[in-house]
Protein backbone atom coordinates (compact mmCIF):
# COMPACT_ATOMS: atom_id res chain seq x y z
CA UNK A 1 0.00 0.00 0.00
CA UNK A 2 1.27 3.84 -0.75
CA UNK A 3 0.95 6.22 2.04
CA UNK A 4 -0.96 8.26 -0.76
CA UNK A 5 -4.01 5.63 -1.14
CA UNK A 6 -4.56 5.28 2.04
CA UNK A 7 -5.07 8.93 3.44
CA UNK A 8 -7.63 9.16 0.40
CA UNK A 9 -9.46 6.08 1.44
CA UNK A 10 -9.15 6.48 5.44
CA UNK A 11 -9.40 10.00 7.54
CA UNK A 12 -6.20 10.08 9.58
CA UNK A 13 -6.96 10.57 13.10
CA UNK A 14 -6.04 14.46 13.13
CA UNK A 15 -8.70 14.59 10.20
CA UNK A 16 -11.00 12.66 12.83
CA UNK A 17 -10.26 14.66 15.61
CA UNK A 18 -11.35 18.07 13.77
CA UNK A 19 -14.23 16.13 12.45
CA UNK A 20 -15.24 15.82 16.31
CA UNK A 21 -13.98 19.25 17.59
CA UNK A 22 -16.25 20.13 14.65
CA UNK A 23 -19.28 18.51 15.74
CA UNK A 24 -18.99 19.18 19.64
CA UNK A 25 -18.71 23.20 18.43
CA UNK A 26 -21.92 23.03 16.49
CA UNK A 27 -23.54 21.14 19.44
CA UNK A 28 -22.64 23.82 21.58
CA UNK A 29 -23.75 26.29 19.62
CA UNK A 30 -27.02 24.72 18.93
CA UNK A 31 -27.51 23.92 22.78
CA UNK A 32 -26.84 27.45 23.41
CA UNK A 33 -29.58 29.00 21.04
CA UNK A 34 -31.66 26.49 22.73
CA UNK A 35 -31.17 27.44 26.09
CA UNK A 36 -31.27 31.06 24.84
CA UNK A 37 -34.69 30.75 23.02
CA UNK A 38 -36.17 28.78 26.35
CA UNK A 39 -35.19 31.18 28.83
CA UNK A 40 -36.34 34.09 26.23
CA UNK A 41 -39.46 32.67 26.36
CA UNK A 42 -40.15 31.80 29.72
CA UNK A 43 -39.29 36.08 30.63
CA UNK A 44 -41.55 36.81 27.77
CA UNK A 45 -44.32 34.71 29.05
CA UNK A 46 -43.53 36.08 32.58
CA UNK A 47 -43.81 39.41 30.96
CA UNK A 48 -47.08 39.07 29.30
CA UNK A 49 -48.69 37.14 32.12
CA UNK A 50 -47.48 40.34 34.73
CA UNK A 51 -49.11 42.51 31.73
CA UNK A 52 -52.72 40.95 32.20
CA UNK A 53 -52.24 40.62 35.82
CA UNK A 54 -51.25 44.36 35.92
CA UNK A 55 -54.59 45.60 33.52
CA UNK A 56 -56.82 43.72 35.50
CA UNK A 57 -55.62 45.39 38.61
CA UNK A 58 -55.79 48.23 37.28
CA UNK A 59 -59.50 47.91 36.18
CA UNK A 60 -60.03 46.37 39.88
CA UNK A 61 -58.48 50.18 41.22
CA UNK A 62 -60.56 52.09 39.34
CA UNK A 63 -63.69 50.67 40.09
CA UNK A 64 -63.00 50.50 43.59
CA UNK A 65 -61.86 54.06 43.24
CA UNK A 66 -64.97 55.44 41.84
CA UNK A 67 -67.00 53.40 44.07
CA UNK A 68 -65.16 54.74 47.07
CA UNK A 69 -65.23 58.20 45.78
CA UNK A 70 -69.46 57.98 45.32
CA UNK A 71 -69.50 56.39 49.18
CA UNK A 72 -67.41 59.52 50.71
CA UNK A 73 -69.56 61.43 48.59
CA UNK A 74 -73.03 60.25 50.01
CA UNK A 75 -71.64 59.74 53.44
CA UNK A 76 -70.55 64.48 52.99
CA UNK A 77 -72.94 65.17 51.37
CA UNK A 78 -71.36 66.86 48.82
CA UNK A 79 -70.78 65.99 45.27
CA UNK A 80 -67.15 65.83 44.40
CA UNK A 81 -65.18 66.21 47.70
CA UNK A 82 -64.97 62.12 48.11
CA UNK A 83 -63.03 62.15 44.22
CA UNK A 84 -60.98 64.71 45.98
CA UNK A 85 -60.34 62.55 48.92
CA UNK A 86 -59.34 59.66 46.72
CA UNK A 87 -57.23 61.47 44.54
CA UNK A 88 -55.25 62.86 47.12
CA UNK A 89 -55.00 59.23 49.27
CA UNK A 90 -53.18 58.05 45.05
CA UNK A 91 -51.12 60.74 45.23
CA UNK A 92 -49.86 59.92 48.89
CA UNK A 93 -49.34 56.42 47.14
CA UNK A 94 -47.51 57.31 44.28
CA UNK A 95 -44.98 59.78 46.36
CA UNK A 96 -44.34 57.28 48.38
CA UNK A 97 -43.59 54.93 45.50
CA UNK A 98 -41.74 57.27 43.79
CA UNK A 99 -39.13 58.22 46.46
CA UNK A 100 -38.74 54.18 47.12
CA UNK A 101 -39.14 52.98 43.69
CA UNK A 102 -35.48 51.49 43.67
CA UNK A 103 -36.34 49.30 46.70
CA UNK A 104 -40.23 48.83 45.85
CA UNK A 105 -40.10 48.15 42.34
CA UNK A 106 -36.48 48.10 40.40
CA UNK A 107 -34.48 45.68 43.18
CA UNK A 108 -37.67 43.08 42.93
CA UNK A 109 -38.23 43.02 39.07
CA UNK A 110 -34.98 42.85 38.10
CA UNK A 111 -33.98 40.34 40.89
CA UNK A 112 -36.92 38.36 39.13
CA UNK A 113 -35.75 38.56 35.38
CA UNK A 114 -31.97 37.62 36.95
CA UNK A 115 -33.21 34.83 38.91
CA UNK A 116 -35.58 33.25 35.72
CA UNK A 117 -32.39 33.78 33.22
CA UNK A 118 -29.95 32.16 35.59
CA UNK A 119 -32.51 29.36 36.92
CA UNK A 120 -31.42 25.87 35.27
Amino acid sequence: MKPESQSVEQPTKFEELIDHVKDCVNTKSKLFVLRATDKASSVTGIAVSFLIFALLLVFIFVMLSIGAAVWINAKMGDSFSGFFIVAGIYAVVLLILYLGRDAIIKKPVANKIISEILND
